[in-house]
């Protein structure tokens, strides 16, 4: 996006709406012709179709758009019920399949429901997580009890909670999960708590290991533990009351957070990786993945790799050339494995 970025810096705004009077979604208009469109909602926003197509363009929670009457467009948006990036800039192209993510959330939720506490002194309820996918190795679930920071630099007083091991360890974990602790679990509350309100919180550590946390989906705090709920203590003593209040509805599983699986079609590709892609002149164009990026295949499909037949060579940082193979396209693409360990970039040669 750099192009649009600096463009858009040096722009200036002429018109701004919420499309249909939602404050969620957001049309900002710019002098050079540029137009932004926002999502800020919970829920998808189909703002229309693709250029030159009549797929749906879709934008996500948080997903955006920008186009201008130059053929330039791009944003974070839904293809084929993964969010994905994509930016066409005037013969340049950039995918993101998000097959990895910088900050990747593993998939699993935590979910706390038919909460009653007994006799002011134990708390007793459903806990169920929601897992997409299991863990890569087992981790231990804890459950911690702590006032909320009323500013950056306290340091409230922790109160762990015990939580027996669950009957399937995380890296068996699929689907909601109900009976992980048997029908519900009973866990006592400390009886010397001072009137107040308390976090009730989860997540997934590294018992066997480093200890280190999993990001996980749901209400999060900064050091990755998740909200349930919260305990509320009244008096003291024989006059102490205790009470449960929920977070609220469970929240939006994000997308964004979550690595896709399968690859997209781009229209211009089909891929779960990342690249870019340039055309350097009418027989040569050349493809660079992301740095670290995981091997990954894609399927080139813009009008270039119509031809036949091409020399992919294989270059460093440099520039400098290490290696070449032929390819041959079939049904007007190309299909090619990307390996960003041994190449830095891919240059496509028409023959």
């Amino acid at each position: 996006m750099q192009n649009l970025a600096r463009s858009l810096a040096m722009d200036e705004i002429v018109g701004f709406e919420f499309v249909d009077g939602d404050i969620h979604r957001q049309k900002i208009a710019w002098k050079s012709g540029v137009v932004v469109y926002v999502n800020r909602g919970a829920n998808d926003w189909q703002i229309g179709t693709y250029p030159n197509s009549e797929r749906p363009l879709i934008l996500p929670r948080f997903g955006f758009w920008a186009t201008n009457d130059k053929a330039s467009f791009g944003g974070v948006v839904r293809i084929d019920g993964q969010v994905v990036e994509i930016r066409v800039d005037d013969g340049y192209y950039f995918v993101n399949g998000r097959q990895k993510l910088p900050h990747e959330a593993t998939p699993i939720r935590p979910l706390l429901d038919d909460v009653k506490i007994v006799d002011n002194k134990e708390l007793r309820g459903k806990l169920s997580w929601d897992a997409l996918r299991p863990t890569a190795k087992p981790y231990a679930p804890f459950l911690h009890l702590e006032r909320p920071k009323t500013w950056w630099a306290d340091q409230p007083e922790l109160h762990v909670l015990p939580l027996a091991d669950p009957k399937k360890p995380t890296d068996r974990w699929q689907g909601l999960e109900t009976q992980l602790f048997g029908d519900e679990i009973a866990v006592p509350l400390p009886s010397d708590l001072p009137p107040g309100k308390y976090d009730l919180l989860t997540g997934l550590y590294d018992r066997e290991g480093d200890g280190k946390r999993l990001t996980l989906l749901g209400f999060g705090t900064d050091d990755k533990r998740y909200k349930l709920g919260m305990i509320v203590v009244e008096g003291q003593g024989d006059a102490r009351s205790v009470a449960f209040e929920p977070t609220g509805a469970p929240d939006l599983i994000d997308l964004r957070l979550i690595p896709n699986d399968k690859p997209s079609n781009f229209g211009v590709c089909q891929t779960l990786g990342a690249f870019r892609l340039e055309q350097i002149s009418d027989s040569t164009a050349r493809l660079t993945p992301l740095p670290n990026e995981p091997k990954f295949d894609v399927r080139l499909t813009t009008p270039f790799f119509a031809a036949v037949t091409f020399d992919v060579v294989l270059r460093d940082r440099n520039g400098d050339e290490i290696g070449r193979y032929e390819a041959q396209s079939v049904d007007g693409g190309l299909a090619l494995t990307v390996d960003s360990s041994e190449a830095f970039a891919l240059e496509i040669v028409k023959k």
